[in-house]
């Protein structure tokens, strides 16, 4: 596949895939004969994924960390287990997954601040009204 067609199926720009392979977040694009990309199924999967963690807010660091082997589902399709790279992406996910509780804990807190901030404008925009209302007559 061309870079076009993956651009569509994962919904990144060429100029972002050419980003990741150039950073090394995306290992081992085949080439033609000519040089020009050509992308497997796995890369697909790969970027996918890199969307994925990149949405969740990991460091670009350690995206890159974590696909440093590429995608290895074909690898254990075919009866390979890749035990210490499955174990580093373990590690790499369980502590981005800490931080993302962290951050949910922090929201949580945020939310209880305006929540509380709404009701006590609710309560005084409720005691004004019967006074503005008063005024009007």
């Amino acid at each position: 596949m061309r870079i076009q067609e993956i651009a569509k199926r994962t919904g990144l720009s060429t100029h972002a895939i050419r980003y990741y392979e150039s950073i090394g977040a995306l290992p081992s694009i085949g080439r033609s004969a000519g040089g020009v990309r050509e992308f497997t199924e796995a890369d697909v999967r790969l970027l996918r994924f890199l969307v994925t963690l990149k949405q969740t807010g990991m460091p670009l660091v350690d995206i890159i960390e974590f696909l440093r082997d590429g995608c290895i589902v074909d690898r254990v399709e075919q009866g390979e287990v890749p035990v210490e790279i499955i174990a580093h992406r373990v590690a790499i996910l369980r502590r981005h997954r800490g931080a993302l509780e962290e951050q949910r804990r922090q929201l949580h807190e945020l939310m209880g601040a305006v929540d509380e901030k709404l009701d006590l404008y609710d309560r005084l925009l409720e005691e004004a009204a019967p006074k503005q209302r008063q005024g009007a007559r």
